[in-house]
């Protein structure tokens, strides 16, 4: 019977089993070499868990399989990745150690003796959480030979902000670079590490965007660095810049300009030479040491010295059998002075020995570079020596693996075993073959494994080995045939990240497909070249469209959309279903950026052509959707209700919960913009309670979460109706929400459509200064310029209010303009101060087009005649009030009251004022302390004076009764006309 990962795990709960140098506690999931944490994957860790449970047992391969990846489809190359990042990490084979053999047929077993302590766990092993490291990818294997250089480095990054890491190819800057970043970000109080790989770059622009990208940040922006800038100005952290050499200048300016503006940050940095920055400290990393040629030793003193270390680890991680005698000392030793010392190049002739056996490779090697040379050994430049063992070791390998080799290059970064099976197989090759193979490359070193994140993930080791696979499949007349199964595969894993999307949860589906981003570029890149599938570019650009919008790539996503849309007009063939997708895409993405824009109403009233002309439901489905957000964009609430209503009647009687879902989500803001708040809140409360986790696909518009979209809705009615302390209560969670949800457009609506306004509305200043300065940092750091400018007039305001107060702001800056990105953000502002309210607006509420706020606007009007035609401002005011009461929006119905009761007040009609504001304030049940609140109570309370009625019973504390009754001809500074 197998059994899960956490029952495995609990059955060993509360008890800790020490084994070799080492402590396992599975409950808390921590392994400890004496006082060093060692970093497993979780699939790893699992394997180890259940092979020390049943200790002295053959567990079979199946038992694992279902145990550590249960329920799944997994494919059996999998499981000795795992095991061999398990031994490697264990130094399994190292000083005569035996942790795990396997025998065929039987299985893994785990051999050591064991001993277990039950009880007192937590005293035994650390509990502290590990430091968060993003994108830091730690060595599956233990660092060999550089305890000195990585404790020296560690040293002087705490002392300097910029230290680069020089040596040659191969010498292993990057494990002691990310060795050293861990001992830093391991240290108490010490800054978390970004890790930013820069071998896949090909051109030095993209600099900046790798940064961005690292950091979550928006990258694709025509300029990056202010996005960066504005980010880690206030950060404490880490930066380690791998493999800088290719892109020198570009990685020394950016330095510079980081560090410059952002003090708590600090550099990290690889490559081949110095960047000569300013500030920037170098180290040399030197090649590995070995003993002098000519002197005598045994194997253990050979196991002094790094470079004989390493290779014995790395042979005996090869094959199980290797031992290291002392008739072996010399010949390691000569091997290991032949490679220069270098690690990467011992690590490849180590992983031999398991075929060529250790006099093969000392043979193999000798006469290789005896060829090479045409002088004595010393007259081979040491940078050639990588190269020279990789050829020697491409030329080592059988006709299949250096088919697969040379398919695999077509990767532009990590890849899985499963996609490496899809595009290295062939008529003759199968997927599994072709996946195996890949496995044989990854035993000899010519291809990396990481194995942390519980999915191994496989990549080419050196970054020139890719340039010259790639030439040998040219040579083979391969490329177009290979890059097409690559583009293929992409899209295949584009529409199962679609699927995915539906139920899977957001963090998740980013962390497993953003990691395809590169293949997507790659991919769309050949796809629209000459030589490529402009049909299969424009598939493979729809279904990313989702990817990209997740990934905060929204400029990137709108480039590929218009560029397949132009390459649409070439290619008559492209099938209808793909051209009526492509125009949602472009419909969808550009508004995002371009605003309300010519091309993305073309597009949308395009798809919804289409789907007429063919009749399609689904097609229709996604065109009433779309095209309501269309509606939407442009500031058109009634032609938002049209589409919502022809979507009902298309899709009445469904019974897929996503399709309620899509139809709550249309009505809510239509019914909140056109002015009806109980049914906007009807359809939100709904829509929020809904106990399904199913998504809307991406094609029908439903872009951001439905709890921030459904929340965003809700807070601002909650607040027109009066409710003003649930308003703030839903306002706050709903931002909550998109920051955990993390989608970037999604956290900047909710902060400028509800949660600042709602703080501004209620008069919480401070609560709000903290949402608008959240707001234009997201925004800057996202690249999000239209939604940023809701938080710059935010911002003016604030800051005039604050003048006002000192008596340094006597005019109000002019509101930002908007572009016309979002219509209702001109009628948003009006509601926050009249000097805000246009002419323009005005006629949209007399038009309709304003319903949620005409109430208001009425008011602002009939404020702006009060002085030269109180009859006219009478009739404004009434009728402000009568659209209020119909809407059920009570604030601007207590707004109002105060206008209308202090026109009553100065024509002597105080009765009639007061019996109003009564009538008014008899509905407050919530937000006392509101401005509107507050005017209408201290008009009330002077009116009561003047006309000798009873007092009426406080609705607020004295303390906050801001306003006395000699101000009561004037409004507060939110409703001064």
């Amino acid at each position: 019977m197998t059994m899960t990962p956490d029952e495995t795990a609990a059955d060993l709960a509360d008890e800790v089993v020490r084994f070799g140098p080492f402590a396992l506690q599975p409950a808390q999931r921590v392994l400890m070499e004496g006082d060093t944490r060692i970093h497993l994957g979780s699939r790893a860790f699992d394997i180890l868990v259940l092979l020390i449970r049943r200790a002295g047992t053959f567990v079979p391969k199946s038992d694992i399989l279902d145990t550590v990846w249960p329920g799944a489809v997994v494919v059996e190359g999998n499981l000795p990745v795992h095991v061999g990042a398990l031994r490697k990490a264990l130094g399994d084979g190292r000083d005569d150690r035996r942790y795990i053999v396997n025998a065929p047929n039987r299985g893994y077993s785990f051999v050591a003796p064991l001993s277990r302590i039950r009880g007192g766990a937590s005293r035994t092993l650390p509990s502290d959480p590990e430091r968060a490291t993003p994108g830091l990818t730690r060595p599956l294997h233990r660092v060999v030979g550089r305890d000195t250089t990585t404790a020296l480095l560690t040293q002087q990054v705490r002392q300097h902000r910029l230290v680069t890491i020089v040596g040659a190819g191969g010498i292993g800057k990057t494990t002691v670079a990310v060795s050293v970043a861990g001992a830093v970000a391991a240290q108490p109080g010490q800054s978390p590490v970004h890790f930013i790989d820069l071998a896949p770059l090909s051109v030095a622009g993209r600099v900046p965007d790798a940064l961005a990208t690292a950091l979550g940040l928006n990258a694709s922006v025509d300029d990056a660095m202010p996005n960066i800038l504005a980010f880690l100005q206030d950060k404490s952290l880490l930066l380690l810049l791998d493999n800088c050499e290719h892109v020198l200048d570009a990685v020394a300016e950016l330095a510079e300009a980081v560090l410059r503006s952002a003090p708590g940050v600090r550099i990290l940095a690889t490559s081949r030479e110095p960047l000569r920055a300013e500030g920037e400290r170098v180290h040399r990393l030197q090649p590995l040491d070995l003993p002098t040629e000519g002197s005598s030793f045994t194997a253990a003193e050979a196991m002094q010295f790094g470079g004989i270390e390493l290779f014995v680890d790395r042979a005996t991680a090869a094959l199980d059998t290797f031992a290291f005698e002392d008739v072996d000392a010399q010949s390691v030793a000569d091997i290991c002075r032949r490679l220069d010392g270098i690690p990467l190049a011992i690590e490849i002739a180590a992983a031999s020995v398991s075929t060529l056996g250790l006099r093969g490779v000392e043979a193999a090697l000798g006469n290789y570079f005896c060829r090479l040379s045409t002088g004595p050994r010393t007259a081979v430049p040491r940078h050639r020596t990588l190269e020279a063992v990789l050829s020697w070791s491409y030329a080592l390998l059988s006709g299949r693996e250096r088919t697969v080799l040379a398919r695999i290059s077509v990767f532009p970064g990590n890849f899985t075993l499963e996609s490496a099976g899809v595009i290295a197989s062939c008529d003759a090759l199968t997927p599994a073959e072709a996946s195996d193979t890949v496995r044989d490359l990854a035993a000899k070193s010519l291809v990396s494994v990481d194995a942390s994140s519980g999915r191994a993930n496989f990549r080419l080791l050196f970054a020139p080995t890719r340039r010259n696979l790639s030439d040998r499949l040219a040579e083979a007349g391969e490329v177009r045939a290979v890059r097409r199964r690559h583009a293929e595969h992409v899209l295949d894993l584009m529409r199962e990240s679609e699927h995915a999307w539906r139920d899977a949860a957001a963090f998740d589906w980013r962390q497993r497909y953003g990691r395809h981003l590169d293949d997507v570029r790659s991919a769309v890149a050949w796809a629209m070249s000459a030589d490529g599938d402009v049909d299969l570019g424009i598939a493979i650009t729809v279904r990313s469209a989702l990817l990209l919008f997740q990934l905060s790539r929204i400029d990137e996503g709108s480039r590929f959309a218009s560029a397949a849309m132009d390459a649409l007009a070439r290619s008559p063939k492209v099938p209808a279903q793909l051209e009526f997708e492509l125009q949602l895409v472009l419909g969808l993405i550009l508004p995002h950026t371009h605003g309300h824009h010519v091309a993305a109403q073309r597009s949308l009233e395009r798809s919804l052509a289409m789907a007429q002309e063919r009749g399609d439901t689904r097609q229709l489905a996604h065109a009433y959707t779309t095209n309501w957000i269309g509606a939407y964009v442009r500031g058109d609430p009634r032609a938002m209700l049209e589409f919502s209503q022809r979507f009902e009647a298309l899709t009445a009687g469904a019974t897929d919960p996503a399709t309620t879902l899509l139809y709550d989500w249309m009505k809510a803001p239509t019914l909140h913009l056109l002015g009806d708040q109980q049914g906007a809140r009807t359809y939100a409360e709904r829509s929020l309670a809904a106990p399904t986790t199913a998504r809307a696909p991406f094609l029908s518009g439903a872009l951001i979460d439905r709890r921030v979209a459904m929340g965003t809705i809700l807070a601002r009615v909650l607040w027109l109706q009066g409710l003003s302390e649930q308003a703030e209560a839903v306002a706050m969670r709903t931002v909550e929400d998109a920051r955990r949800d993390g989608e970037s457009v999604g956290l900047a609506y909710a902060l400028a459509a509800a949660a600042c306004p709602v703080a501004l509305w209620t008069g919480r200043f401070d609560v709000a200064r903290e949402r608008i300065s959240l707001l234009l940092r997201h925004t800057a750091e996202h690249s999000l310029a239209s939604w940023r400018n809701y938080g710059l007039a935010f911002k003016s305001l604030l800051d005039w209010q604050e003048g006002e107060r000192q008596g340094a702001a006597p005019v109000l800056p002019a509101a930002v303009d908007l572009n016309q990105r979002i219509t209702q953000f001109a009628e948003l502002l009006a509601t926050l101060h009249p000097a805000w309210a246009s002419e323009t607006t005005f006629l949209r509420g007399d038009a309709g087009d304003a319903g949620w706020c005409q109430a208001e606007l009425l008011r602002v009007r009939g404020e702006r005649a009060r002085s030269r035609d109180s009859k006219a401002a009478e009739s404004l005011f009434l009728r402000s009030l009568e659209r209020a009461r119909q809407d059920g929006a009570l604030s601007w119905e207590l707004r109002t009251a105060a206008s209308l009761g202090r026109l009553w007040m100065a024509q002597g009609r105080k009765h009639e004022a007061f019996e109003l504001l009564q009538a008014v304030l008899d509905q407050v049940t919530e937000g006392h302390s509101t401005p509107e609140v507050l005017e209408a109570v201290v008009l009330s309370d002077a009116l009561a004076g003047a006309i000798a009625m009873p007092p009426r019973p406080a609705l607020i504390p004295e303390g906050h009764r801001r306003f006395e009754v000699a101000n009561v001809g004037e409004a507060l500074p939110l409703t001064r006309a």
